[in-house]
């Protein structure tokens, strides 16, 4: 079963020496099981309930998606009812629905300013092309943006899909996903990088503005969807990366009891939870 977040995502560079080419296209999905499409029935059927943002606190269930957007039950929902909602198994009547274009749909999280956190190093093929050493996480500071605004220009962009996780202090056995782009200035990476303590110049890199992309749709469920998900991105019609769960060194639960033990006065978390190869940073052959 496929969880489709849109057609594609324009990552849109302006100027001769962009580390991107001209105009790029990233295609992504979250795939969860073996099936090629989604239909709202196996979402349901699999306890997955699939939301949408449309701004202003206005939240819906998704119940088709296509290249333009998405369709959606007309009912409003604030938050609060989505986080704790089992998703519908009966399809509303046709009067009951709407069509949303992606570019109308916000970010997919209760609130832009929740402590977001990003994890380095969790995929081995990721780990092989950079540099092998242990996991860590480092703070990002800049509040995600939607998946659908331009991106502006930088010279030592770099793409990273990556699972995106929400997470409540208490509710351990549920969690939001979503598709996450940590777009990273690979030439403050490099200028800050520190061998022993690397955790500062990662976040510095993956904290300006922009540099989180999130959505646009957010899965909720148990822990049980995590090792059965993966997304792929495609830069200029190629596939550039392949994520699959199962092979992230953490898993939910995990993340879940590592930051809140640490974290005790937050009620929300979100985490980008690692990459995987087929970025263009490579370290240089010695």
């Amino acid at each position: 079963m496929v969880l489709t977040s849109c057609g594609s995502h324009n990552l849109q560079q302006a100027g001769r020496d962009a580390t991107l080419p001209g105009e790029e296209e990233a295609n992504v999905s979250i795939r969860v099981g073996e099936e090629v499409a989604i239909t709202h029935a196996e979402a349901a059927e699999s306890g997955i309930g699939l939301y949408c943002n449309a701004g202003g606190g206005r939240w819906h269930q998704v119940l088709a998606q296509s290249d333009a957007g998405v369709v959606v039950d007309k009912r409003r929902l604030d938050f609060d009812s989505v986080w704790k909602s089992s998703p519908r198994k009966s399809m509303p009547a046709e009067s009951g629905r709407k069509f949303i274009s992606w570019d109308d749909l916000d970010v997919p999280l209760p609130d832009r300013k929740i402590p977001c956190w990003g994890f380095a190093l969790t995929y081995p093929d990721h780990r092989s092309e950079t540099v092998e050493a242990a996991s860590f996480r480092f703070v990002k500071e800049a509040p995600p943006m939607a998946n659908s605004k331009a991106i502006p220009y930088r010279k030592h962009l770099d793409y990273e899909l990556e699972i995106g996780l929400l997470m409540h202090r208490d509710a351990p056995e549920r969690f939001g996903y979503f598709l996450a782009n940590d777009l990273t200035d690979r030439g403050v990476q490099v200028e800050t990088y520190d061998k022993k303590n690397p955790a500062p110049g990662f976040g510095k890199a993956k904290s300006f503005e922009g540099a989180l992309r999130a959505g646009p749709l957010l899965a909720i469920g148990d822990a049980s969807a995590w090792p059965k998900m993966s997304a792929s991105l495609k830069l200029n019609g190629e596939v550039r990366q392949t994520l699959n769960a199962e092979r992230c060194r953490l898993d939910p639960e995990q993340i879940h009891g590592e930051l809140f033990a640490e974290h005790k006065d937050e009620s929300w978390l979100v985490v980008a939870t690692g990459t995987s190869g087929g970025t263009l940073f490579r370290v240089p052959e010695t």
